[in-house]
């Protein structure tokens, strides 16, 4: 049995203690290094006009082919959450404009660390929110990093967020994301 009091994370390189400052990956467009993704349903999400609220935000259309989709980093690149731990959440806002042909598809939230070493995929209802995509509406959606740690997520090199529905039962989903971050809550 042990304790640890005032454990602080530094930067491996300039050695300066770290902030827990956060990232928002897409809010009107993608942040820099990240892109807005479909893993392999051959489709291109695109930047569209929404409302006065969200402004910009990232669309993404499923087809017959099966896919997931979301936000991915370049090669190489990640964010290291690690100092967000104990208080950070990954938090998006998302709207369905069309749900899927199958009405019985779940819609599942999907992030993992660089190369898939490390993953961890929940139903949107088992965000802080507890809620399932209503079509036509803005939800929000918040996970809490320490549950996304504690599942097995390796957050120190988190490169991949997805938001979809099940595998193979996604054909004909039309649905909007924006504010997508991880912050401290």
């Amino acid at each position: 049995v042990y304790r640890m009091d005032n454990v602080k994370f530094f930067h491996p390189d300039s050695g300066e203690e770290m902030v827990a400052s956060g990232i928002t990956l897409f809010a009107d467009t993608s942040a820099e290094q990240w892109r807005i993704w479909d893993c392999c349903g051959g489709s291109m999400p695109t930047e569209e006009v929404d409302d006065a609220d969200h402004g910009t935000v990232a669309e993404f259309r499923i087809g017959a082919t099966p896919t997931v989709m979301g936000i991915i980093a370049d090669d190489g690149h990640a964010y290291d959450a690690s100092a967000l731990l104990l208080d950070g959440v990954v938090r998006f806002e998302m709207k369905v404009s069309a749900m899927p042909n199958n009405a019985d598809a779940p819609w599942l939230f999907k992030i993992e660390s660089i190369g898939a070493s490390t993953a961890v995929e929940l139903g949107l209802a088992d965000s802080l929110e507890g809620a399932t995509p209503v079509q036509g509406e803005w939800q929000t959606y918040t996970f809490p990093l320490q549950t996304l740690f504690d599942a097995g997520l390796d957050i120190s090199a988190i490169n991949v967020i997805m938001m979809f529905p099940a595998w193979g039962q996604g054909e004909g989903a039309v649905y909007r994301v924006d504010n997508v971050e991880i912050a401290a809550q």
